[in-house]
């Protein structure tokens, strides 16, 4: 399978990839996110909310996994939205489509939008790779994060997930 990302193109984004570890967390959990590390950048209008969407998370483990927190490590100048999300991965063809970031929030002509559940105890089976979605906006001329952070648990324990993606959005291009 050959994972694909789709950065839609209603606000253009930039993603320089780096090569590094795709994730770090407290304990090694059933978890994981899917890339590389990187940093995102992309216009936006201040107050605008635009889509976060380049997470992906796997459940490698043998049991589920249920997402308690997600935040977003660092933020100057940027506000996420109250509410995240689990997708489902478009599937097409042997390659998986993540929702990606920049384009208007929420991203409901996204084909698998309507299958969404609310990432605050949702549930992700072993096995399953659901896609992280959630609304940012910039509130500064030049706003940036560092990755998202998820806390989960799993078999009772409590698990910490960091991303591997920063973010950082400006007035004008990047």
């Amino acid at each position: 399978m050959t994972a694909r990302l789709v950065l839609l193109p209603v606000l253009s984004a930039t993603t320089v990839l780096l090569a590094s570890a795709c994730s770090s967390g407290g304990g090694i959990g059933p978890l994981s996110g899917a890339g590389g590390q990187a940093t995102e950048c992309f216009p936006a209008l201040k107050d605008r909310t635009v889509t976060d969407g380049l997470d992906v998370l796997q459940n490698s483990g043998k049991i589920p996994a249920t997402v308690r927190k997600v935040t977003l490590t660092n933020p100057h100048g940027v506000a996420m939205t109250t509410r995240a999300w689990l997708v489902p991965i478009w599937h097409t063809q042997g390659d998986y489509d993540a929702i990606g970031d920049g384009f208007p929030y929420p991203p409901v002509t996204w084909g698998t939008w309507k299958q969404r559940q609310p990432a605050i105890g949702g549930v992700i089976r072993p096995g399953q790779s659901l896609n992280l979605v959630f609304g940012i906006k910039r509130t500064a001329r030049t706003a940036r994060s560092g990755p998202t952070a998820i806390v989960y648990t799993a078999g009772g324990t409590t698990y910490a997930l960091t991303e591997s993606t920063s973010t950082v959005m400006k007035h004008g291009s990047c």
